[in-house]
């Protein structure tokens, strides 16, 4: 229990600093930190482990952690934020850190601290010397106590720490922000020509062939745009939170660039300008649902197409590596690269990515589909039914192929049904045979394979987004909310175990913890990408009644145990 406790300062007070990398110190030379990390007031973290303890299952053990926390947050103020400043010097590598912890009695807080390291006061600077020996000073102003490895900053302390977390803290449990502007020139430069020198490096090893002039032309983009972003950036922020009310565990990337700088222009240009067509691919019942429309710059479209003809010749080459494919079928292969390549360049020319898709596992059944706006679908209809001629010509009664098998609304069909190996597992998972339809539209291609694809896909093509945002349930997709909100994926839990409960020789936990979901609701992941002023945010959130999913994996390999007492206290 001391050791558990113990950690648990070291982590608030002190061993943060084994994060940082401690070196020669320098003296703050700018006037604001590079690197703001905060931390929310300790009342509110604890209220979010009795919230996070509750979700998993583990109730009980709120008892157990109060009794063990008390003890060793004497003299702390747990209504006020934490934070860790980092600083650079112009000619530094290494950044000095300054960090603060609130409290109501120093005194106190020392007397915990001697439990657990050295403490010498002198004055009213305080040395504390860790069990590595790594040396600490500390100073109070302010109600706060500020810590370092070096003394010098301790000299010029600011009044109000709180207020330099700008909003974090009120945000996120634990979080960062890099101010880029504020980094020395000269390691911006020496990040750049690391990952230059560690990229070039690997390219070296693959020789002189077509594939390594492809990752070569692909390395320079990458490059172009990663000195765009070290010169042009202005933040980058990171936050993870628990939020009891929205039953939610959420983490943020948040990045922007300068105001009027080129990155700015080219985050803003992402922005859709038109709804998107697949919206409906955001299902709700389905494993799986994915929506991403945007726009795309024309510099960033003419590089992916100078790509995408170097990638079409290094496919051809290898494409009969075997030797094994025919002069006719290498003709019509390689007639059907250059069509779907033709068709991808003329589609980034539009200047529109516009796509979807989803997978449903449901009764037993596996059913894909996903569609994408493209700038010919005839073209691409006509390669189905060169390629649709020749595998019928080679494999005969192995495929049965039917073109023009259907329509809905604007879409034709074209199917091909092939036997599964007679395999038991996948004979299990997907039926004797499984599906394959191409859907040809006026401005999109369609692809959908399962057990009952056509179906599942009309559904697709002719469903909206769910109109609520549901944070609880289960198998509830949320609509995008506007046009800033570019792509949107969600992942399901409870289909997949339910699936996965229905195969043969199932372990029975995979049943349990699909009926605990089911009780408890709340079995989505999601991913969200949108636009924010001069930058964008990528948001991925777990609801919490995966958290529960702990518990009754934990029961399956123990026999449980009666409650703690106190199960129901809060810190």
């Amino acid at each position: 229990m001391k050791s558990l406790c113990k950690s648990l300062w070291i982590g608030l007070v002190v061993g943060v600093i084994a994060l940082l990398p401690i070196g020669q110190a320098y003296c703050q030379s700018l006037p604001e930190p590079a690197v703001v990390i905060s931390i929310a007031k300790f009342k509110e973290q604890m209220e979010d482990v009795n919230y996070l303890l509750t979700a998993s299952g583990f109730a009980q053990m709120k008892f157990m952690a109060s009794a063990m926390i008390k003890g060793y947050t004497k003299g702390l103020d747990s209504e006020k934020d934490a934070g860790v400043l980092l600083y650079f010097h112009e000619d530094a590598e290494i950044p000095d850190f300054l960090g603060f912890v609130p409290v109501t009695n120093l005194d106190e807080m020392l007397e915990v601290i001697r439990g657990m390291a050295e403490v010498e006061e002198d004055g009213d600077v305080t040395t504390i010397t860790t069990d590595d020996g790594t040396e600490l000073v500390l100073k109070k102003n302010a109600g706060y106590a500020f810590f370092s490895t070096n003394k010098e900053m301790l000299e010029s302390l600011p009044d109000a720490p709180a207020e330099i977390l700008k909003g974090l803290a009120s945000k996120y449990n634990l979080s960062a922000r890099v101010f880029a502007q504020r980094i020395p020139q000269s390691l911006r430069d020496k990040a750049l020509e690391l990952i230059r020198e560690s990229s070039e490096s690997t390219l070296d090893n693959l020789g002189d062939d077509l594939q390594a002039d492809l990752q070569k032309k692909n390395l320079e983009m990458q490059i172009k745009q990663m000195k765009m972003m070290l010169q042009e950036s202005d933040t980058l922020t990171m936050g993870m939170t628990a939020d009891k009310d929205a039953k939610t565990l959420s983490m943020e990337i948040e990045y922007t660039g300068l105001p009027n700088s080129e990155l700015a222009a080219k985050l803003a240009a992402g922005a859709r300008k038109q709804a998107s067509r697949f919206s409906g691919f955001l299902m709700d019942g389905a494993t799986f649902t994915l929506n991403q429309c945007a726009n795309l710059n024309a510099e960033d479209a003419s590089s992916y197409s100078t790509m995408l003809d170097e990638l079409a010749k290094t496919a051809v080459k290898e494409m009969d590596a075997d030797g094994d494919l025919s002069e006719e079928e290498l003709n019509v292969l390689e007639s059907t690269l250059k069509n779907l390549v033709d068709v991808a360049k003329a589609t980034l020319k539009e200047g529109v990515f516009d796509a979807g898709a989803f997978l449903m596992l449901a009764n037993g059944e596996i059913n894909f589909a996903g569609g994408i706006q493209v700038a010919d679908p005839k073209k691409i209809e006509d390669t189905v039914k060169e390629l649709a001629a020749m595998a019928e010509k080679k494999l005969g009664e192995e495929i049965k192929i039917s073109l023009n098998s259907g329509s809905h609304k604007d879409i034709t069909f074209h199917s091909v049904t092939v036997q599964v190996p007679d395999q038991e597992e996948l004979r299990n998972a997907l039926g004797d045979q499984v599906t394959l339809v191409v859907g040809i539209g006026e401005q999109a291609v369609y692809l959908a394979a399962g057990s009952n694809p056509v179906d599942m896909l009309k559904k697709a093509v002719d469903g909206k987004t769910s109109a609520s945002d549901q944070t609880t349930g289960g198998s509830k997709t949320p609509a995008a909310k506007d046009k800033s909100d570019l792509m949107q994926f969600n992942f399901f839990v409870t289909p997949v175990l339910d699936f996965a409960a229905g195969m043969e020789e199932s372990d029975p936990s995979v049943e349990a913890m699909a009926n605990a979901l089911k009780e408890s609701g709340g079995d989505r992941i999601r991913g969200t990408y949108s636009l924010i002023e001069n930058g964008g945010v990528m948001r991925f959130e777990m609801q919490d009644g995966i958290l529960g999913l702990i518990k009754v994996g934990f029961d399956s390999f123990s026999q449980g145990g009666g409650g703690l007492p106190g199960a129901n206290e809060d810190f």
